[in-house]
């Protein structure tokens, strides 16, 4: 239920978390339109809403350009995501 934000402002939310067979976080979020789907070249960050806590955490969303391809299923590559 964490939120989606870009430039601070909410776009959507978490709906789930798990692990791949590598161990590593696989993030499932859901994106309001006009921003969904997300272009390629958008990368994501796990940011901290503020300093008390593990709830305040949200995904800080930087948009790829319009005019790239959009991506299919939404998955961001560990490449672009910190």
């Amino acid at each position: 239920g964490n939120e989606v934000r870009i430039g601070g402002r909410p776009i959507g939310k978490v709906k789930g978390i798990s692990l791949t067979n590598d161990n590593r976080a696989a993030i499932k979020v859901s994106v309001d339109e006009p921003y969904a789907p997300l272009s390629k070249g958008t990368t994501a960050a796990i940011r901290a809403g503020s300093l008390s806590g593990q709830a305040n955490k949200y995904i800080a969303l930087s948009l790829g350009p319009d005019n790239a391809p959009k991506y299919d299923d939404e998955t961001i590559g560990t490449d672009k995501t910190t």
